[in-house]
């Protein structure tokens, strides 16, 4: 087994750990829940190492594909869709840490971008789909 084997099995973790800190988040904001919070940072933290190895191991697996020798546009591009959208969950990340202790009066923006970076993601993913032949 190849390190491009693995990458139809990692790209899973990110799409659903982010998915879930991006809800969690939101679940303890509205409901100010310490807990909830947690469960989002640690969502959040684990969805990102996975995000890397995705990257990773699908610009291993794109030498079979050759889809990001040109990747421009972004919207339309797989790949490039995808690590747009890591890049601005590290940029969520980052702001979480700006914020950390306000997340209960000012976290809704931060959650509402969450929700459009989830947005993102899924609409990278279906590219994905479409590019491996599932639909």
């Amino acid at each position: 087994m190849s390190i491009a084997d693995l990458h139809p099995m990692v790209i899973h973790f990110p799409i659903a750990l982010l998915t879930m800190a991006v809800l969690f988040d939101g679940a303890g904001i509205f409901l100010k829940n310490v807990s909830l919070l947690h469960a989002g940072e640690w969502n959040l933290n684990l969805g990102l190492l996975f995000a890397i190895a995705g990257i990773i191991t699908g610009t291993i697996a794109d030498r079979d594909f050759g889809h990001m020798d040109s990747p421009f546009p972004i919207l339309t591009t797989h790949g490039s869709l995808q690590i747009l959208s890591i890049v601005g969950f590290a940029g969520l990340w980052i702001w979480r840490k700006k914020i950390e202790a306000s997340l209960f009066t000012s976290g809704r923006l931060y959650f509402f971008s969450g929700i459009i970076l989830i947005a993102v993601l899924y609409y990278g993913s279906h590219l994905g789909i479409l590019l491996s032949g599932r639909i």
